[in-house]
């Protein structure tokens, strides 16, 4: 048994510390799961589209119709990427581990074959990729300075 007891003040410190860090590991966990949710849904989305199970383009449609839908179906891989990248490392977050280069390596791949039926809509998922990835590494220096 102790010669002092601790002051009550410090002991509701403590645990209010720790309920805080739990809320927030809780709130982080249920931002990666709707993260999971919309990731699946463009997912879904996209080989809906890049499988052309629906049609956006005829035949006979112009030039800027079949741009819009190349632009629309590389930008629906593209939400997949970002939407799965946060998803997949909030979870990595609250498990203590860091996102790595190869999950990331595994999450382009992931993104780009579902493109591999055009070479358009291949080049917009590959621009849009490349563009978040970017956006994520000046978000990372920012954050740490």
């Amino acid at each position: 048994m102790p010669k002092y007891r601790k002051g009550r003040k410090r002991v509701a410190e403590k645990q209010a510390l720790k309920q805080g860090v739990a809320a927030e590991q809780r709130f982080m966990f249920s931002s990666s799961l709707k993260a999971y949710v919309l990731a699946g849904i463009f997912l879904a989305v996209s080989l809906l589209l890049n499988t052309e199970l629906i049609s956006l383009v005829t035949a006979d449609t112009g030039k800027f119709t079949k741009a819009l839908a190349y632009a629309l179906r590389g930008g629906v891989v593209v939400a997949f990427f970002f939407f799965a990248w946060l998803a997949w490392g909030n979870l990595k977050e609250v498990r203590g581990r860091i996102f790595g280069l190869k999950e990331m390596i595994f999450l382009i791949v992931i993104s780009l074959l579902q493109t591999l039926l055009n070479g358009y809509v291949f080049l917009v998922a590959l621009v849009g990729v490349v563009l978040v990835c970017v956006y994520m590494w000046v978000m990372q220096i920012k954050i740490q300075t």
